[in-house]
This record gives C-alpha cells, structure tokens and sequence, in this order.
C-alpha cells in the first residue's frame, strides 16, 4: 500500500515536471519570440523589375526624410533625455547614498574635463543617426523593400546592338531570396548585421554610462539583448515582426544616449549644486565662487544648444497627436533645467562688457 502511494507521488511529481517545463518553454518562446514559419509569396506586390510595386507610405526620398528626422527627433529629444534625468532623481529621491556616488563620479569627471569624452561619443552618435535618415529616405525613392540593402544590376550595355545585350539590360534585379530557408537565413543574417553596425557605439557608451551609474549600465544592456533576441527571431520569422524586438533595443540604445548626454551637460554646463553633496565624498571640490571665467563661457554654450532640441522638437509636434504638447513642456522643461545656473555667468559677461 505504501509502494503503490509512493508511485502515485512519483507520477504525479512526474506530470508536475512536465506542466513546468512546457510553461518554461512557452515563456522562453514568448520572450524571444517564436521559432515557426511563416509562407509568403516573394513576388506579392513587386512589379516585373523586383521593386516594391504599391510602398505602405509615398516613394519620396524628401517626404521619407521628413518623416524619420521626426522618429529619431522624437526619441532623441524625448524619450532619450526624459528617462535618464528622472531616473537621476529618482535616486537622489529613493537611494541617496547611490546618488551620492554618482556625484562624487559626475564630480571626477568634472574636475578631469572628461565631460568632453561624453560630448564627443554624443556627436557621433548624432552623426550615425543622420546617416541612418538618410540611408532611409534614399531607401523609399528606390522602392527597395527590407532585408535586402542593395540593388544588383546585370551590367548589359544594350548599345552594343547584340539582342543578348538588350534582354539583360531589362532584366529583373537580384535581390535577396525572401521565402524558404534561403529567406530565413537572409533575415536573419540581417539582424545580426543590424547589430554589428551599431555595436561598436552601443559598446562605448554602455562603458562610458557603467563608470557613473554602476549597474544601471547592465540593466540597458539586459534589456537592448532582450529586444535583440526578438528581433533576431521574429525578423527570422516575417519581416513585418521585427519592430517587436527592434523597439525595447531602440530604447534601451537611446536611455545610453541620454545618459551620455546627462553626464556632459552635468560636468560640461551645469552648476555644482549636485557637486556639494559630492564634495563630501571627495573632500577636494573647489567653492562655486573660484570657478574660472572659461567654465563661465562654456555654461553660455547651453543657451544655443537647448533652442536647437527645443526647434526640433517643435518640428516634430506639428500634424501629431495633441500628447506632443504635454511631451513639449516636459522636454522644454528637461533642456531649460540648467540655464537658470547661467545666472551668474551671464552677469559677469555683462559687467565685463561695462567695464570696456
């Protein structure tokens, strides 16, 4: 009777382990996303050259520009500063001692000029976010359809009169196989190149956040293998999936980004009352008041910088939803958060333009 108990135990332990083990696999699925096939037609709206016959949106190079200066205007004058700033409160709010450390960190990079490392990853990053718009808007006016990055073209020259040289003039062009294993393995390829293009910038900025903000720098870089492990297999999966997994890595990339641009606008162009807290912990900040009159005119730098953000901004707001005006004041007030610091260095320009 104790044996038949005991296996009865056993089985039920058994089926027990199985429930757990299908819910694992399920959520893993779910988390990365799925695995399965999806059938298409690889000729479905293309016309007889391969290009995309009927595009989602107009096939104007300008108009495509237009519209991805206001995405990338969007998350970089947004999302991109909004979560870092209030993150930075958020600490001084519910951890002070590690918002403490970041001072003391914000306070070493000030007293070493290293602001302008932080500055200098910004520009670049700017600069690679230009040529992904207009990468994109060359893409709409060429009717070039995703995974494929290039158009091949037979190079027949028809006026050399031979009929073979006409017919592949006016051949189709070669593009990606998008259907099948060979369409898969394509997309896939191209999520991992989609990857190695901004890796190397992804890699420096993680670093450069990791010395200020400790593990916060591990949780963006948790999350950005989070939505690359979806984007990967659900690009894999349809083409038409990827944004899925593309969104959470975009956002994990721009919360670096404004991370990077907290710490040089915090070293480069704000006060020092988040360095006061940090003088404690170092014991070697000089007073406010022996500030030099050059950390005077590079604080006046702000000025021009946050009525550009602000002029973007106010670009992108225009024919979208009414949420834009709240977004709006929320970055005016994010960008404008440390000019009133410019007070002091404003008067003393003035008073040594009376003394002239």
């Amino acid at each position: 009777m104790r044996l038949y108990k005991f296996e009865i135990i056993k089985l039920e332990f058994r089926l027990q382990s199985v429930e757990i083990d299908t819910f694992l696999c399920r959520l893993l699925v779910q988390f990365i996303g799925t695995m399965g096939k999806v059938t298409a037609d690889d000729f479905a709206n293309r016309d007889e050259r391969g290009l995309v016959k009927t595009p989602t949106r107009p096939a104007d190079e300008a108009a495509e520009r237009v519209f991805y200066f206001k995405l990338y205007a969007t998350w970089m004058t947004s999302v991109g500063p909004a979560l870092p700033w209030l993150l930075y409160w958020a600490l001084g709010q519910l951890a002070p001692a590690a918002r403490a450390r970041c001072d003391a960190k914000l306070e070493l990079v000030r007293e070493h000029e290293l602001g302008w490392v932080y500055a200098t990853w910004l520009v670049v990053f700017f600069a690679r976010t230009y040529l992904a718009i207009n990468a994109n808007g060359a893409r709409a006016a060429a009717r070039l359809d995703r995974p494929d990055q290039h158009v091949y073209k037979i190079m027949a020259n028809p006026a050399e009169g031979s009929d073979r040289s006409r017919q592949l003039a006016d051949a189709p062009y070669v593009l990606m196989e998008n259907t099948g294993a060979a369409g898969r393995f394509n997309r896939a390829q191209r999520a991992a190149a989609n990857m190695d293009e901004g890796l190397a910038g992804l890699l420096a900025g993680l670093l450069l956040t990791a010395f200020v903000f400790g593990p916060i720098a591990l949780v963006l870089a948790l999350a950005n293998g989070y939505g690359r492990f979806r984007y990967a297999n659900l690009y894999k999966l349809d083409k038409e999936q990827r944004l899925a997994g593309f969104v959470p890595a975009q956002l994990a990339e721009q919360v670096v980004a404004g991370l990077v641009g907290l710490v040089a606008i915090k070293t480069l162009v704000s006060g020092s009352g988040a360095s006061q807290v940090a003088t404690s912990a170092l014991s070697r900040s000089p007073p406010p008041s022996s500030r030099s009159s050059s950390d005077c005119h590079i604080r006046l730098l702000a000025l021009p910088l946050c009525f550009v953000f602000l002029a973007i901004n106010a670009c992108t707001a225009k024919k979208n939803p009414p949420w834009c005006t709240a977004r709006n004041k929320t970055t005016t007030i994010l960008l404008l958060s440390p000019v009133h610091r410019l007070r002091p260095c404003l008067l003393r320009v003035e008073g040594a333009a009376g003394e002239l």
